[in-house]
């Protein structure tokens, strides 16, 4: 399957006035794109039933759903794969325990830990933060566009840049040679999370990069 350009994740903790499922499917009416589940407090008695709904509902072959962090749940309830970080599931673990077909993309912050992917078996890696982020504390310095560039080019791997990006930043993740971006507080907490994956989307088509 060809990776969506553009990654969505949910969250309801910088904003409360959407469900993760709801953002799920505000993203999926926007156009082709990977829906990346992000819940850090999972309940299974509050969001069990949530992350089933939003996997059943949304086209698996046009909005793929991805957990993040969670091989467990991503096997549970038939999730197109993971997205996993540095205190995650390792990648190759991750690989091993996913149906054959399934997408297993990596966080990468340095070229450290770049190498330290060296040969996996994985799909795509997550670079960042691209201009800081909104969504967690990482307690890292932001890359910009050069460190991005770097990165990218050492990169065997699909890049997916993170980071506090915009749609008018599309130009420059081109010129830095990534594959397609993925955005959490610039969709989540827009005014309007559809029409602001919308923008996403024609900025990345207009720079030639169809989702």
């Amino acid at each position: 399957m060809l990776l969506p350009r553009l990654h969505i994740l949910t969250d309801t903790h910088l904003q409360q006035r959407h469900s993760h499922l709801a953002l799920a499917e505000a993203a999926a009416r926007a156009g082709r794109v990977l829906v990346q589940y992000r819940e850090k407090q999972y309940d299974p008695n509050r969001h069990g039933p949530e992350l089933a709904a939003l996997i059943t509902r949304l086209d698996p072959a046009r909005n793929p759903v991805l957990v993040n962090d969670r091989v467990d749940l991503a096997l549970e309830y038939g999730a197109a794969g993971v997205h996993v970080g540095k205190t995650d599931t390792p990648p190759a673990e991750a690989r091993q325990s996913l149906p054959p077909g399934s997408i297993v993309g990596a966080t990468v912050h340095n070229l450290a830990e770049l190498e330290a992917l060296n040969g996996l078996d994985i799909d795509y890696i997550g670079v960042g933060p691209v201009l800081g982020t909104r969504s967690k504390e990482t307690g890292l310095p932001p890359l910009g566009f050069a460190g991005l560039a770097a990165l990218a080019r050492q990169s065997p791997w699909p890049v997916i840049a993170i980071g506090s990006l915009l749609p008018a930043h599309v130009p420059a993740l081109c010129d830095a040679g990534v594959y397609g971006l993925a955005v959490l507080s610039g969709f989540c907490c827009a005014d309007s999370p559809e029409h602001a994956a919308q923008e996403y989307l024609q900025a990345l088509a207009a720079a030639g990069l169809e989702p």
